[in-house]
């Protein structure tokens, strides 16, 4: 029994496609409409009130199209539950925020500021989001839902490699 549920599994991690950021992914989500949303003004305050609610659901598992923390939550399905507590609007996914919001440099990175990144296997592509949680002495950490489960990663390795641009959402 046990056998077959380990087989269930990878089947269907092989059909979802393991996690945010596979071409696989960026297929399905070819034909959503784009939108783009003015940035929304916020003072300093909101954005590490915005940090600390998406804390909350460190550990919360990942699903694929996952948008509410019951179920789980894909990469931009967190990053849009957490906005909307916040009654700011942010696109469904990665693919729509190619046009929206204020590109920043990594040196203008500020907590609650979104970090946009690549496929996996199709550096072209934006496949993956997370939300800038801390900057401290010239290094950025960031939440996202990843592989298995919301999570804090540095910004560092292939995440760099990886990253496309900064968008900034509040000001």
């Amino acid at each position: 029994m046990k056998r077959l549920s380990w087989i269930w599994i990878a089947a269907l991690w092989l059909v979802v496609g393991g996690a945010c950021g596979t071409r696989k992914h960026a297929e399905r989500n070819r034909n959503v409409p784009e939108r783009s949303e003015a940035v929304q003004p916020a003072r300093s305050k909101d954005r590490a009130a915005i940090v600390d609610y998406a804390k909350k659901f460190l550990g919360t598992r990942y699903v694929y199209g996952g948008t509410d923390p019951k179920r789980g939550f894909d990469c931009s399905g967190l990053v849009q539950y957490v906005y909307h507590h916040f009654g700011i609007m942010v696109p469904r996914t990665t693919k729509q925020y190619a046009s929206f919001g204020k590109r920043i440099n990594i040196k203008q990175v500020k907590p609650a500021d979104l970090l946009l990144f690549s496929l996996y296997d199709d550096y072209k592509t934006i496949g993956h989001i997370g939300i800038v949680s801390k900057v401290a002495d010239g290094r950025v950490w960031f939440i996202h839902a990843a592989t298995n489960k919301v999570m804090i990663s540095e910004l560092e390795g292939v995440h760099v490699r990886r990253l496309k641009f900064i968008t900034r959402v509040i000001e």
